[in-house]
């Protein structure tokens, strides 16, 4: 079970649930693999684990670029003891640790059907330097991604089947 439903939940609410938790999943696996296909120095890091008491990040001890992961089964869970992880970290140079010092930003990735908590953010805020830093942005799929409004989605009226434009 996902690890966002933390209680007995009936009907079409946990599918939702899992459904979010995979493409969660799917993006971060995506960001992990290249991160590792070069050699640990993407400026992309999915789910890098910060201490919550003073922000520091949690490194792999060979690879100073390489985020620290307690499972090799499922890597962005379980987390080391005390952390928390945005979904993505973007850093200003690849080839130095994504200490707080190298962050452009913290990215919180939100897909339909997730919530955004008052909390997680400002946990996000606290580790990255404050509220004075504006280092940490919410990025909710697909509204922020796709440039279109809600309108430009609808079907034209002279599209739709047995409906001909009148001339």
């Amino acid at each position: 079970m996902p690890r966002r439903v933390r209680r007995k939940i009936p009907g079409e609410v946990v599918e939702t649930t899992i459904e979010v938790a995979l493409k969660q999943t799917t993006a971060s696996l995506i960001f992990e693999t290249i991160d590792n296909m070069l050699d640990w120095k993407s400026p992309l890091k999915a789910e890098p684990n910060y201490y919550k008491g003073n922000g520091k990040p949690a490194l792999d001890s060979n690879i100073n670029t390489k985020p620290y992961r307690v499972s090799e089964i499922f890597p962005f869970w379980p987390r080391p003891r005390g952390c928390i992880a945005p979904d993505l970290v973007i850093v200003e140079y690849r080839q130095r640790p994504f200490a707080v010092e190298n962050v452009f930003a913290a990215v919180e990735i939100k897909f339909p059907g997730d919530w955004v908590r008052d909390q997680q953010m400002r946990d996000y805020d606290a580790i990255m330097g404050g509220k004075h830093q504006k280092k940490v942005a919410l990025l909710r799929v697909p509204e922020d991604c796709t440039g279109t409004t809600p309108d430009a989605t609808k079907e034209d009226d002279s599209r739709k089947p047995g409906r001909r434009k009148s001339k």
